[in-house]
């Protein structure tokens, strides 16, 4: 509720909803920025200003970040460690371009930058034996 109260406060051209739950953070707030799906969690009251902020500048806050809603968890994971990686918050700053499945575990994932036409490409490996 706090997070809520506090991105209603400051909403300026926001239209805030609060939810009972997005997933992810059982006792965290969550955070989500339409229509680009950007999802972040573990959100503090002190973090609003700042995630509206960079939204209204078309930037991410990779602090809190935890992907798009509209990727796999093994693309918002390649997606985050390019950002981390490069730098480069600004939201079109990135396309999926490909995903190949070499196996069950291991996968590469390739990124377009549509400002240079560069290409990016992230592998991930899962690990199914890990437990949190």
């Amino acid at each position: 509720v706090p997070v809520y109260m506090e991105t209603a406060r400051r909403e300026k051209g926001f239209t805030t909803w609060q939810c009972t739950h997005l997933g992810g953070h059982r006792f965290a707030a969550n955070f989500l920025c339409l229509p680009h799906g950007i999802y972040y969690g573990r959100v503090r009251e002190s973090n609003v200003a700042t995630l509206i902020s960079e939204y209204q500048n078309q930037r991410i806050h990779l602090e809190n970040y935890r992907g798009r809603s509209c990727y796999s968890n093994e693309i918002q994971a390649a997606e985050y460690f390019l950002r981390m990686q490069t730098g480069i918050k600004e939201i079109s700053a990135f396309r999926l371009k490909e995903t190949k499945n070499k196996d069950s575990d291991n996968s590469m994932i390739e990124f377009l930058s549509p400002t240079n036409g560069k290409t990016h490409l992230v592998h991930i490996q899962t690990d199914k034996k890990a437990t949190i």
